[in-house]
């Protein structure tokens, strides 16, 4: 539990910690271990794995796992519970049948980051690009825990995490579809998630990966079904909706961290596609949800 500096009594369920003590990581939350350097040595649904530096490792009550030991670690965690995605969320409605429903009824996390199968046992491998980016990532949760520059620093650390589950469960979708982290439309939608603040314009995108239009489009096209561009205003939209369901971040740093230039045009884009303005989607998504978790 993190506790707010603003509002007494009220512990948010999220931490960060720098070098945890892997023993002392609990059963009772999402974790997400970036291993900076050295190496670990654990089991997960009882096979035995060993994973180093420039990677990271997700966990939770929806596996099995034990640290053994590790070596000259260097690393970061952030855990979280349900409940600090929303109120109405708890283990048991996460863990429910009924649970895959109410994520597209109510745009909840579908946690599949964390769902351990016999293909992948959560180690995902960073390059040095991604470890960076990720690093940069943990490094602005933390400030928004430690610091708490303002109200809104859970919303703010919540809009963070949703950023790093969405690159990560696209590393891993990737991982289980034996895809090459190095060929260009990879490594292209891993610095397009990583970057949705940025600049993504096809002609930065080419300059980056010292490509050209005609090779960007084709490769991307194959991979993706759809150009950079329309990719790119998928992912901004998609990343938008998130903060709009789950933060109470102003409108026109919701657009800044997601690639709009101003508030304005990101209305104008928000409502092109789905119909309704930010704020009116924020507002029918809160009166959606249940006044309560499942029991």
């Amino acid at each position: 539990m993190t506790c707010c500096k603003y509002t007494e009594n009220r512990n948010m369920a999220v931490t960060y910690s720098s070098n945890p003590d892997l023993s002392q990581i609990g059963r009772g939350g999402f974790h997400i271990l970036l291993i900076k350097r050295g190496a670990v040595h654990f089991l997960i649904n009882d096979t035995y794995c060993f994973t180093n530096s420039r990677s990271i490792l997700v966990l939770s009550n929806l596996g099995k796992y034990k640290f053994i030991r590790s070596f000259g670690l260097e690393a970061e965690l952030i855990s979280f519970a349900p409940e600090f995605i929303n109120v109405n969320l708890n283990w048991e409605t996460v863990e429910s049948v009924g649970y895959p429903a109410l994520c597209l009824k109510h745009y909840y996390p579908d946690f599949q980051l964390f769902l351990l199968t016999d293909a992948y046992f959560g180690v995902l491998n960073l390059s040095s690009g991604q470890c960076s980016e990720t690093e940069k990532t943990f490094s602005n949760m933390r400030e928004q825990l430690q610091d708490q520059p303002d109200q809104r620093w859970s919303c703010r650390t919540r809009s963070y995490l949703f950023k790093l589950m969405a690159r990560l469960k696209f590393m891993r979708n990737e991982y289980l579809g034996n895809e090459s982290p190095d060929e260009l439309p990879v490594k292209v939608c891993n610095y397009i998630l990583s970057h949705l603040d940025g600049d993504l314009s096809v002609e930065f995108l080419c300059k980056q990966f010292a490509t050209n239009h005609t090779t960007l489009f084709n490769q991307f096209t194959g991979y993706t079904g759809i150009p950079v561009s329309v990719y790119v205003a998928q992912k901004r939209l998609e990343s938008a909706k998130s903060d709009l369901a789950f933060t109470s971040l102003a409108l026109t740093e919701i657009a800044a961290m997601n690639g709009f230039c101003n508030s304005s045009y990101f209305t104008r884009a928000f409502k092109q596609v789905f119909g309704i303005t930010p704020l009116k989607y924020r507002q029918t998504a809160r009166e959606k949800r249940p006044d309560k978790a499942l029991p």
